[in-house]
Protein backbone atom coordinates (compact mmCIF):
# COMPACT_ATOMS: atom_id res chain seq x y z
CA UNK A 1 0.00 0.00 0.00
CA UNK A 2 2.37 2.78 0.90
CA UNK A 3 5.83 2.37 -1.31
CA UNK A 4 8.09 3.88 1.67
CA UNK A 5 8.23 4.57 4.95
CA UNK A 6 8.50 8.05 4.57
CA UNK A 7 5.22 8.47 2.61
CA UNK A 8 3.57 6.94 5.83
CA UNK A 9 4.95 9.49 8.39
CA UNK A 10 3.88 11.96 5.98
CA UNK A 11 0.74 11.11 5.53
CA UNK A 12 0.45 10.70 9.65
CA UNK A 13 1.81 14.37 10.26
CA UNK A 14 -0.35 16.00 7.50
CA UNK A 15 -3.55 14.25 9.49
CA UNK A 16 -2.11 15.26 12.71
CA UNK A 17 -1.54 18.50 11.25
CA UNK A 18 -4.82 19.17 9.90
CA UNK A 19 -6.51 17.34 13.20
CA UNK A 20 -4.62 20.48 15.13
CA UNK A 21 -6.02 23.11 12.85
CA UNK A 22 -9.25 22.14 11.00
CA UNK A 23 -8.70 25.53 9.03
CA UNK A 24 -4.82 24.58 7.94
CA UNK A 25 -5.61 24.48 3.96
CA UNK A 26 -1.43 23.92 3.35
CA UNK A 27 -1.80 20.67 5.53
CA UNK A 28 -4.78 19.89 3.98
CA UNK A 29 -3.88 19.70 0.62
CA UNK A 30 -0.30 18.18 1.32
CA UNK A 31 -2.43 15.32 3.16
CA UNK A 32 -4.51 15.43 -0.23
CA UNK A 33 -1.44 15.22 -2.02
CA UNK A 34 -0.42 12.15 0.18
CA UNK A 35 -3.28 10.35 -0.23
CA UNK A 36 -3.77 10.66 -3.89
CA UNK A 37 -0.08 8.79 -4.04
CA UNK A 38 -1.37 5.81 -2.48
CA UNK A 39 -4.83 5.94 -4.43
CA UNK A 40 -7.07 6.68 -1.40
CA UNK A 41 -9.55 8.78 -3.80
CA UNK A 42 -12.60 8.45 -1.45
CA UNK A 43 -10.41 10.25 1.43
CA UNK A 44 -8.84 12.83 -0.74
CA UNK A 45 -12.57 14.15 -1.96
CA UNK A 46 -13.37 14.14 1.89
CA UNK A 47 -10.70 16.25 2.65
CA UNK A 48 -10.88 18.50 -0.52
CA UNK A 49 -14.71 19.36 0.22
CA UNK A 50 -13.45 20.08 4.08
CA UNK A 51 -11.43 23.17 2.43
CA UNK A 52 -11.99 26.88 2.79
CA UNK A 53 -13.71 28.21 -0.52
CA UNK A 54 -11.02 31.58 -0.20
CA UNK A 55 -7.97 28.75 0.03
CA UNK A 56 -9.52 27.25 -3.07
CA UNK A 57 -9.67 30.40 -4.76
CA UNK A 58 -5.78 31.27 -3.83
CA UNK A 59 -4.93 27.70 -4.70
CA UNK A 60 -5.82 26.71 -8.44
CA UNK A 61 -3.61 23.86 -7.90
CA UNK A 62 -6.86 22.46 -5.67
CA UNK A 63 -9.01 21.89 -9.06
CA UNK A 64 -6.36 19.96 -10.32
CA UNK A 65 -6.16 17.60 -7.54
CA UNK A 66 -10.21 17.29 -7.28
CA UNK A 67 -10.04 16.17 -10.49
CA UNK A 68 -7.74 14.12 -10.44
CA UNK A 69 -9.40 12.64 -7.97
CA UNK A 70 -12.71 12.37 -9.42
CA UNK A 71 -10.81 10.76 -12.10
CA UNK A 72 -9.90 8.39 -9.88
CA UNK A 73 -13.41 7.18 -8.67
CA UNK A 74 -14.28 7.14 -11.66
CA UNK A 75 -16.51 10.37 -11.98
CA UNK A 76 -15.30 11.51 -15.38
CA UNK A 77 -17.57 14.92 -16.24
CA UNK A 78 -17.18 15.86 -12.75
CA UNK A 79 -13.19 15.52 -13.11
CA UNK A 80 -13.47 17.67 -16.57
CA UNK A 81 -15.15 20.40 -14.81
CA UNK A 82 -12.36 20.35 -11.96
CA UNK A 83 -9.60 20.58 -14.84
CA UNK A 84 -11.55 23.63 -16.68
CA UNK A 85 -11.35 25.59 -13.41
CA UNK A 86 -7.81 24.46 -13.34
CA UNK A 87 -7.20 25.66 -16.76
CA UNK A 88 -8.62 28.85 -16.33
CA UNK A 89 -5.54 30.07 -14.31
CA UNK A 90 -3.55 28.83 -16.85
CA UNK A 91 -3.20 25.82 -19.17
CA UNK A 92 -0.52 23.40 -18.49
CA UNK A 93 0.45 20.59 -20.31
CA UNK A 94 0.02 18.61 -17.50
CA UNK A 95 -3.73 19.31 -16.70
CA UNK A 96 -4.90 18.84 -20.74
CA UNK A 97 -3.37 15.43 -21.16
CA UNK A 98 -5.72 15.33 -17.30
CA UNK A 99 -8.56 16.27 -19.36
CA UNK A 100 -7.88 14.37 -22.36
CA UNK A 101 -7.66 10.76 -20.74
CA UNK A 102 -11.19 11.86 -19.32
CA UNK A 103 -12.77 12.80 -22.40
CA UNK A 104 -11.63 9.52 -23.51
CA UNK A 105 -13.04 7.49 -20.38
CA UNK A 106 -16.56 9.13 -21.73
CA UNK A 107 -16.15 8.12 -25.00
CA UNK A 108 -15.83 11.43 -26.40
CA UNK A 109 -12.65 10.82 -28.26
CA UNK A 110 -12.43 13.41 -30.90
CA UNK A 111 -12.51 16.09 -27.96
CA UNK A 112 -9.60 13.93 -26.37
CA UNK A 113 -7.57 14.00 -29.32
CA UNK A 114 -7.70 17.27 -29.88
CA UNK A 115 -6.99 18.23 -26.07
CA UNK A 116 -4.20 15.67 -26.69
CA UNK A 117 -3.11 17.18 -29.12
CA UNK A 118 -3.08 20.32 -27.61
CA UNK A 119 -0.88 19.46 -24.28
CA UNK A 120 1.67 17.75 -26.87
CA UNK A 121 2.13 20.93 -28.37
CA UNK A 122 3.27 22.64 -24.83
CA UNK A 123 4.90 19.53 -23.92
CA UNK A 124 6.49 16.37 -26.00
CA UNK A 125 6.69 14.16 -22.95
CA UNK A 126 3.19 14.02 -23.04
CA UNK A 127 3.76 11.05 -25.28
CA UNK A 128 5.16 8.78 -22.71
CA UNK A 129 1.66 9.53 -20.81
CA UNK A 130 -0.76 9.30 -22.74
CA UNK A 131 -1.54 5.61 -21.63
CA UNK A 132 -4.46 4.49 -23.66
CA UNK A 133 -5.53 7.76 -25.69
CA UNK A 134 -5.15 6.76 -29.32
CA UNK A 135 -4.97 9.84 -31.60
CA UNK A 136 -3.29 10.16 -34.84
CA UNK A 137 -0.57 12.98 -34.20
CA UNK A 138 1.12 15.65 -36.06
Amino acid sequence: MFDSLAQLVALKEYAYAVQLDEKHGYARRNLVRQLLYIDQYARALQELNAIDSTFLADNPDLYTMRGETLYGLHQYKEAIINFNHALQSGSTAYVLLLRAKAEWKLGRHANACETYISALAMDSLCTSRKEFIDCDTP
